[in-house]
Parts: structure tokens; sequence; C-alpha cells
């Protein structure tokens, strides 16, 4: 069931409500959902994730890009809050959903580390790891 509502910024952005990425349903098997999701609203805004979501394969190329006009900002902040017992050790170490953390940046920065990463993630190389 799709709906409509408010999306942050203002205006309105189709939900889908059965869209439960945590649910142990969709955990084992999300492909019948994604596909329902794909026909009815390929872009919807998601309350449990707090962002968007593209399910379909054209719409997610021009999202990735295009970074000057769509955000990856947030992407690593977890779905649900982390006991405190988590946090106090997080706060003594490396937050990855703080800026620096590859997945959070743009190019031409991305591009540089990713450049001088690549080979270490090469199939020759996970597979001497394996």
């Amino acid at each position: 069931m799709t709906g409509n509502g408010a999306r942050p910024g203002g205006g309105y952005c189709p939900h889908f409500d059965s869209y439960q990425p945590l649910s142990p349903e969709q955990i084992a098997d999300p492909f019948p959902t994604l596909e329902r999701a794909r026909s009815e609203a390929p872009v919807f805004y998601s309350e449990a994730q707090g962002s968007y979501v593209v399910t379909r394969y054209d719409d997610l190329c021009e999202v990735l890009a295009n970074p000057s006009a769509f955000s990856n900002a947030g992407i690593l902040r977890p779905y649900q809050s982390n006991p405190p017992e988590v946090d106090e050790i997080l706060a003594r170490g490396y937050d990855p959903s703080k800026p620096g953390a590859m997945i959070m940046l743009y190019p031409p920065v991305h591009t540089r580390i990713r450049r001088m990463t690549s080979a270490g993630f090469t199939p020759r190389s996970v597979a001497a790891l394996e």
C-alpha cells in the first residue's frame, strides 16, 4: 500500500508502507516487496530509513551519476538507535557516519581515494585473502 506524505523540505513524496527493511520477512526475501515498489512507487520516502529509496536501475544510475543533485549524506546512519553500551564504544573509535568515510565522499575526492585503493579489491586480491 502506498500513500503520500510530507517529505523533508516540504512537498509530498509517495510512501510505500509495506517497505520494512528490518522485518524478518524482508530480510529473508526482500525481492517481492522491491518488485512491487518498482511498479507502484519506484521512488519513495522511507520513514524506517529516514531517506528516499530508489528501486529502478535507470533511476539509480541517474542518482549515482549526479552527486551535485543527489546526496548520500547520512547513508551510514543506523536505522535503529544503538544500545547505550554500543554508543559508548563507538564514541571511543572511528564512526563511519562522520564525513571522511569513502562512501560519504563525492568526486573528485572519492575518485582519487577509489583509484588508490581499488588494487586491493580485485578478484585476485580478494581470492588471496580468502
